[in-house]
């Protein structure tokens, strides 16, 4: 689809899952009008008189419900630390690809391109935790072909991000963007073809590298294409010249039709006109590390990315965004997510928070969306943590987010670190809610969720209750599913189907629209289902 779809409810899931991330799948009006208390009949004429009588009344009022995100639990380290060029640890990205668990992590712990250590490695796993690693025989080390590496030539201390396109041709089915540094060659060629894609910063620090005698290199983003996820080309070009210096993330978008990329970005604001040699020497302890959006229709060429997350005004003046970890919810590809890692300069710690978007635009931080901190003092975590893609559904249905942690702080001298990947769990995959303290209700927008049986993520506390009304996008009631006849849920629910008296349907056919109207108390709703 090209970005001229229509736009408004009813919303058609991509998939058959709904978690509600933010208020966007909430109806905010509800019929909401002013009523005469005689005859409860709204008022349509802008002519009526004024009259204290006449009440505010919401037809189907959202009460009582609050947005709720809640702090992974952390499992032990995911990967064996038994080869030589694993000494250091491996930071990696996970994929879920039909049915199997896919790693790409770096073996990097400095940015040394002569470190006889650095390369990319390839991992696999049948249920997310017991990895392998298959001598692949593709690159040299130590004179010996017997190994997992599926690049040398990589020597970020971050994996970069993979991801599988579903419309590219089959060798390029797999593709990966990571940062690079690139050479004068590589920059002139590119900017012959896009000489307005290349950002201030990445051209300052390229221009005071060259005056200062050191080799003349530009940040920006690199990319590689793939049939199978182990044999890789590497793009030669950039794909952008923008400083983005961390773990930059990119998808295929269906409904924009487009691929879309997460970079570095900074908050800055116009450069006073004075002396060029102060300036560039001061621009760099002027920003705001924040996050930035690109996207494209070649994924070989993208334009400057534009500011989507910057610290809001409930960070400290010390806390700045460093990796983005842009990705989904496991079966709704379009409630995008991010888990950002906080970066306190006041005290060199390190955070990971939760921020929601409905569109990858538009991004918004959960309340108390702090998912994960650093471990205890002298802990293989205890330094820094860094969350990277995907976020995963686990065979018992635990979601979990990869995230590597470090046992020194992210600024310390790290040439003597060591490192490892684990998840972050959010057992049965309740990391996101709507919660009712006491009594609350809310009603969906017009949804078509592609099933007509819905099964139920809840957990309530003792007297508490879930119950469901299903209605067409109109309001009205379908024949039997009232809240009245629907059967309430309560306990510890994981995947219970909601019924009413004489059904266990919507009464409607999957590709029909309808409205869900929610009745709680004392509960928290984590996803809904749709089969």
């Amino acid at each position: 689809m090209a970005d001229n779809y229509k736009s408004g409810a009813p919303y058609a899931l991509s998939g058959k899952r709904l978690v509600f991330t933010n208020w966007h799948f909430i109806e905010a009006e509800g019929g909401v009008d002013w009523y005469a208390r005689s005859s409860y009949v709204p008022l349509w004429s802008s002519s009526h008189p004024y009259d204290p009588s006449i009440m505010w009344k919401p037809r189907y009022p959202n009460k009582g419900v609050r947005l709720v995100c809640r702090p992974a639990v952390k499992s032990a380290p995911l990967f064996r630390r038994d080869k030589e060029w694993e000494r250091r640890g491996i930071a990696a990205t996970i994929i879920k690809d039909e049915g199997k668990f896919r790693a790409w992590g770096t073996t990097s712990w400095h940015y040394d391109k002569s470190n006889p250590d650095n390369g990319l490695t390839y991992l696999e796993s049948d249920d997310g935790f017991d990895w392998t690693k298959p001598n692949l025989g593709i690159c040299e080390y130590k004179g010996s072909k017997n190994n997992n590496f599926v690049s040398r030539d990589v020597w970020q201390l971050h994996p970069g991000g993979v991801f599988k396109d579903p419309r590219a041709p089959s060798s390029e089915r797999y593709k990966w963007i990571n940062q690079e540094n690139f050479t004068t060659e590589q920059i002139a060629c590119y900017l012959q073809k896009f000489p307005d894609r290349v950002d201030s910063i990445a051209l300052a620090r390229f221009e005071k590298r060259r005056e200062e005698g050191a080799a003349a290199m530009m940040a920006g983003a690199r990319g590689a294409v793939s049939p199978d996820g182990i044999n890789w080309e590497f793009i030669k070009e950039p794909l952008v010249l923008t400083f983005t210096d961390t773990h930059p993330t990119c998808y295929y978008d269906g409904i924009l039709g487009k691929y879309v990329a997460y970079f570095r970005d900074y908050q800055t604001t116009r450069q006073a006109d004075i002396d060029k040699k102060y300036t560039q020497d001061c621009m760099f302890k002027g920003w705001k590390r924040a996050i930035g959006r690109s996207e494209s229709v070649d994924f070989k060429a993208f334009p400057l990315p534009e500011l989507v997350l910057v610290p809001d005004l409930s960070f400290g003046p010390n806390q700045l965004l460093y990796t983005n970890c842009k990705t989904t919810i496991p079966g709704a590809p379009e409630l995008h997510l991010m888990f950002p890692s906080v970066w306190d300069t006041g005290d060199d710690t390190c955070s990971v928070v939760a921020a929601s978007s409905y569109d990858g635009k538009l991004w918004q931080y959960l309340p108390d969306g702090q998912v994960l901190g650093t471990g205890d003092y002298g802990s293989w975590d205890g330094g820094c943590v860094f969350a990277y893609p995907d976020l995963l559904e686990l065979p018992n249905g635990d979601f979990a987010l990869p995230y590597t942690g470090y046992d020194v702080p992210h600024k310390y001298p790290r040439i003597n670190c060591i490192r490892n990947t684990a998840y972050a769990l959010w057992p049965k995959g309740r990391i996101f809610g709507l919660e009712a303290v006491d009594e609350g209700e809310f009603q969906t927008v017009a949804i078509v969720p592609g099933g007509n049986k819905i099964f139920i993520n809840c957990l309530t506390k003792r007297a508490g209750f879930v119950a469901v009304e299903v209605m067409d996008m109109n309001g009205n009631i379908i024949e039997g599913r009232s809240m009245q006849d629907c059967i309430p849920v309560f306990g510890d629910c994981y995947r219970r189907q909601i019924a009413w008296a004489k059904n266990d349907t919507t009464g409607l056919s999957p590709d029909k629209a309808l409205v869900l109207r929610f009745r709680m108390r004392r509960a928290a709703i984590f996803c809904l289902d749709f089969e």
